[in-house]
């Protein structure tokens, strides 16, 4: 058995050890989740910002880059938006309702944290979030990171990753007076919207907020194919979805802080076509996916010291149904039960003589029961915790932060994965901005660990439960220039170099058939790219003109034995 106690010993153990060095995490992987006849794979991200109806767009390394202006994203959702960001691939699994990942730099997506008004998107049986189920609509500022030092607002799980998705919803924002969003859309295949959101101040202290969206879509599109010499046509069959994603916040403002509590929920039903066979149209899965959860979050400052105290607790239940299988059952129907709670602390020191630092612990405990019998129902505890420390020198800033991870898994059926113990350094140096040039430098290194999903490790025939680790090191010089910086016009030019190394890759292998697949560690990958990217800005009385470009170059090399 598995002792609590014994978890948060050793959470206050890696708080601890952190003093005796600095460094910092990252992280970096590549997913393969499988539902019975659906192989899913996934994805990474880089960075952006959104305010109302307005999107800024940032790589944080080293300088802020992008379109602010929505209308010239066109984005149905944060996948969408990600999409426009150099080094980044967005792999989309269908369309509406189909999954969307992101991948930064040639790393999976689980090397990603995303985080959504202060909580941390999990789900620890596929390792995956869906970026698709995000809705553009709620988005204020959206941004990716690739490193940095202490930062109070960032759960510890997030920070101890090798790169961040922030994003703030209107939640998050203040008003004095009443504020009603709402959308309605129509497209092809009988798609239909609806998006209603309103926020209210009570009082001097309090703000209520609240949102529903409605999305369907029939999906039957029609095709064509060749062949032989006869083109054959249809229409896509059992493509339907449909969501409903609701949610309310009440946020409280203290003399020196914040406290917020919520509440998000999402209900999911849709169609899985699979391939069109010739001569046998019948497709009947279905999916049902219902996700729910409670959070909370308090952050306030005395004097120059910080603290936020979070938690969390998420309830993701997945149905998988195929009516016609042939088995004796004949069908197949089962359920995923993926439960995760988090209980979090951080703190941060500023402006501590030329020093600031700060550190914190989480404990994350999480689950999965399912209908089958096969499965493992697998119960892990995770603990982190992570010290960071930030110098400022004449010439520059150094940033140092260590963080260690400990796992622990038990499981109810079959043999579990062994316990870890991990310790992970970050350190980053940037020059101080030269100001007659106008350009400044930064160089980081990053070396991270991913750990193995639940279906990667337990599902039936397929799961390894001997995986290790994904780790990866990263190394990366960026370069910032603003050659011109006058009033009404601006040009920033952003460089980054890097050099990404990822060992102990998980991949699933076909064995028996393409159903039946094997999870091991078998690939250490070398990662070379570069990036450039520059803005415009010019305003002309009233009017601003902005233009973006970005350019990309990356090689991935399977450099295993």
């Amino acid at each position: 058995m598995i002792s609590i106690g014994k978890n948060i010993f050793i959470a206050g153990v890696l708080l601890v050890l952190p003093l005796f060095g600095f460094s910092q995490i990252d992280t970096n992987r590549i997913d393969s989740t499988l539902f019975h006849r659906e192989h899913i794979k996934n994805q990474n991200v880089d960075e952006v910002k959104v305010s109302g109806l307005k999107l800024a767009i940032k790589d944080i390394k080293p300088l802020p880059v992008g379109v602010r202006d929505m209308s010239l994203i066109a984005a149905n959702d944060a996948a969408d938006v990600i999409s426009k960001f150099s080094g980044v691939t967005v792999k989309s699994y269908g369309g509406l309702g189909g999954l969307k990942t992101v991948s930064f730099r040639s790393m999976g997506s689980g090397h990603t944290s995303i985080v959504l008004d202060g909580v941390v998107l999990n789900n620890s049986q596929t390792g995956l979030v869906n970026l698709g189920q995000i809705q553009i609509e709620e988005l204020r500022t959206l941004s990716l990171y690739t490193g940095y030092g202490a930062n109070l607002y960032v759960p510890v799980s997030a920070q101890v990753s090798g790169n961040v998705i922030q994003i703030n919803s209107f939640r998050n924002y203040s008003s004095k007076k009443t504020t009603l969003l709402g959308s309605i859309k129509y497209g092809s295949f009988n798609r239909k919207e609806a998006y209603a959101s309103v926020s209210r101040s009570i009082g001097k202290k309090w703000l209520l907020s609240a949102f529903a969206k409605y999305r369907h879509a029939d999906g039957d599109y029609k095709y064509k194919f060749l062949n032989g010499l006869t083109e054959e046509s249809g229409s896509r069959s059992n493509n339907d979805y449909r969501d409903l994603f609701i949610g309310t916040q009440l946020q409280y403002d203290m003399d020196n802080g914040k406290v917020y509590v919520g509440y998000k929920g999402s209900y999911i039903h849709q169609g899985l076509p699979g391939a069109v066979i010739l001569y046998n149209e019948t497709t009947d899965e279905r999916l049902k996916t219902n996700d729910h959860t409670i959070y909370g979050r308090g952050t306030w400052m005395k004097k120059n010291i910080g603290f936020n105290i979070y938690g969390n607790v998420n309830q993701n239940n997945l149905n998988y149904i195929d009516p016609t299988y042939f088995n004796t059952a004949g069908e197949i129907n089962v359920e995923y039960l993926n439960r995760v709670a988090v209980l979090g602390v951080k703190f941060q020191k500023y402006k501590y003589k030329k020093y600031e630092f700060g550190g914190g612990i989480e404990e994350i405990v999480s689950s999965l029961v399912s209908s089958d019998s096969s499965l493992s129902n697998p119960i892990r505890f995770h603990s982190k915790a992570v010290l960071a420390f930030t110098k400022k020198y004449a010439f520059g800033i150094l940033k140092l932060l260590i963080s260690g991870q400990y796992v622990n898994e038990n499981t109810r059926i079959g043999s579990s994965t062994n316990e870890l113990f991990k310790v992970n350094p970050y350190i980053e140096f940037s020059s101080k901005r030269i100001r007659k040039l106008n350009y400044q430098h930064s160089g980081t290194y990053k070396n991270s660990f991913r750990m193995p999903s639940f279906n990667e490790l337990y599902y039936n025939s397929i799961g390894n439960s001997d995986l290790l680790p994904e780790s990866a090191h990263q190394f990366i010089y960026s370069f910032r220039f603003e050659p011109i910086s006058n009033w009404g016009k601006s040009l920033d030019i952003s460089t980054n170099f890097y050099f990404n190394r990822v060992n102990n890759k998980i991949v699933a292998i076909p064995t028996k058939n393409l159903f039946v697949w094997s999870m091991q560690n078998v690939t250490n990958v070398n990662i070379f790219g570069g990036d450039i990217m520059a803005r415009y800005d010019l305003s002309v009385g009233k009017i601003k003109y902005k233009v973006f470009a970005n350019y990309t170059f990356q090689k991935a090399i399977d450099v295993t034995s």
